[in-house]
Order: structure tokens, then sequence, then C-alpha cells
């Protein structure tokens, strides 16, 4: 018997849904001014979007993700893409020493070769934020449902909901890619560096993110900062040996952006990651 939850869900995430549901959000913007994005942000931070003046970095962020069409945007948003863009920065050899190996790429999941992938692996949608599956032994898994998991993905747009306009246009790729875990199994520590103007103003460190996810917040000093996140604070962490590395190709890798944020993990190999850039 399927459950009446996993019926609805079906329902929810097929294409022709989704197709009612954008052309939904699509009226309503256009008829009521963004009272979407102003509702969300209001109940986020207790106070009102102030877009056509903004004085907070939350708002100015706004103001970023409906105004500034900065045409790098899209390439580094492109989980894909983005891998270009840091070898013509670094170079195909120092590139090559930080990025994740990349096993494979398609825009048909049916076409994924399972029988020839490591024991472990990452599948991610190159279009979106949070779409990724972590396998840690294929032989546990079934490929009809990744491969089902793979094709919902590629039939929504992140972009179109969250208002950020980069992402709408990316041609919609599923990734495979060597999956980094530690001893534990777990994925290692996943550090963020806000750059502004091609400066570090603050590093946010995610630990354990598909479990108990928790959040802590650094200055560039390895200071932590008394901030309200959307998950709960951590056990402050030592500041990491790499620390330095990492922001030195922080500030390499934001220098076209006015504001970028540069994910980066520095796991057990000693090696400084990349996981993506995101610009904002």
């Amino acid at each position: 018997m399927v459950h009446k939850r996993t019926v609805w869900k079906r329902v929810w995430d097929s294409g022709a849904a989704y197709l009612i549901r954008l052309a939904a959000f699509h009226a309503l913007d256009f008829f009521a001014g963004k009272a979407i994005e102003r509702a969300q942000f209001q109940r986020a931070h207790g106070y009102p979007l102030k877009l056509e003046n903004p004085e907070s970095y939350n708002e100015k962020i706004i103001w970023k993700k409906h105004f500034d069409r900065n045409p790098l945007l899209p390439v580094v948003t492109d989980k894909l893409r983005v891998r270009k863009y840091i070898e013509t920065l670094l170079g195909k050899e120092r590139a090559a020493e930080i990025l994740i190996p990349l096993l494979y790429a398609t825009d048909s999941p049916e076409t994924i070769p399972f029988g020839r992938l490591p024991r472990s692996f990452a599948l991610k949608a190159n279009h979106s934020c949070g779409m990724n599956y972590l396998v840690h032994d294929k032989d546990r898994e079934d490929p009809k449902k990744l491969i089902a998991l793979c094709r919902s993905w590629l039939r929504h747009s992140y972009g179109v909901f969250k208002y950020q306009w980069a992402y709408q246009g990316i041609p919609r790729r599923i990734l495979v890619e060597e999956l980094l875990a530690g001893k534990d199994g777990k994925p290692p520590c996943d550090y963020k560096f806000f750059m502004i103007h091609g400066r570090c103003r603050m590093i946010r460190v995610d630990v354990d993110r598909f479990a108990e996810h928790t959040i802590n917040m650094y200055d560039c000093g390895w200071n932590p900062l008394d901030l309200t996140l959307e998950c709960p604070c951590g056990e402050l962490r030592p500041r990491p040996k790499n620390l330095k590395k990492m922001l030195r190709l922080a500030e390499e890798l934001a220098q076209d952006f006015d504001h970028i944020r540069v994910d980066l993990y520095d796991h057990d190999t000693g090696g400084g990651g990349v996981l993506s850039i995101l610009a904002s």
C-alpha cells in the first residue's frame, strides 16, 4: 500500500504540477510586486524588506538577486561550467589539484554507468542548490531509484522560486563526482568564505550537512561570531591548518566580483578541494 503522503509528493513533483506552480508563481509575482519575496523576508528576519533602498546586509543580498546582472554569475553558479572558469583563473594544473574529480556528466540519467563507477560517489544537479545524494555503497542502492531521483531534479528550475535569475538559464545536467569523506564516513567540514571586493569578511562552517547539521560563523581571524542562523550552532572548531591557503585561494577566485561566496573543503588529504563558488 502506498502512503498518501508518497502519492501527494509524486503528484507535487510531476512535470505538469511543476508547470502549474510555475505559471501561478509568475502571475502572482507580476501582479503583486514580489509579494512572496517580501513576505518570506519579513518572516525570516522580522523586519520589512526595503528593496528600493537596502540598508542591511540581508537586504543588499536580496537587491543583488533582483538587479545584479553580472554575466559571470550564470557561469559560476553552474557546477559544471564553474570548473572551466576555475581552470581559466588558476591554470589546468592548479585547478586539477583542488577540484573534486568529476566522474561523469549527463543530461540523461539513464546513461550513468553505475557498473563502472567506484563503490562510493556523489550525485549532484548542476543547476541548483540542495539537489545532492551521497552513495556510500552502490551495491546497496537501486539504480532505478537513483535515475528517478535525477530525473526529478532535471524537471525543476531552482532559480525561479528563489528569485535567482542566474540559475534559470543553466543547461541542466547530472554530475557524478568522487565522494569526499572522512574516516568516519561523513563529509568533511564545508568552509564558506564570504568575499566582498576581493577580501574575506566572514567564514561559515557547516558540519555534518546531511545528518545533524550545525553551522558556526567566524571572522577571518577565526574568532566566533554571534549570529542567528537557520541551523543550530555546533561546537567551536579549531582553526583549520590550511586556513591561510584557503583564504588566498578564495581571494583569487573572488577577483571578478563585488560579492561572492567561495565554498571549500579542507579534507583529510590536506588540500583545499573546491566544492563550488557562488556569487550573490
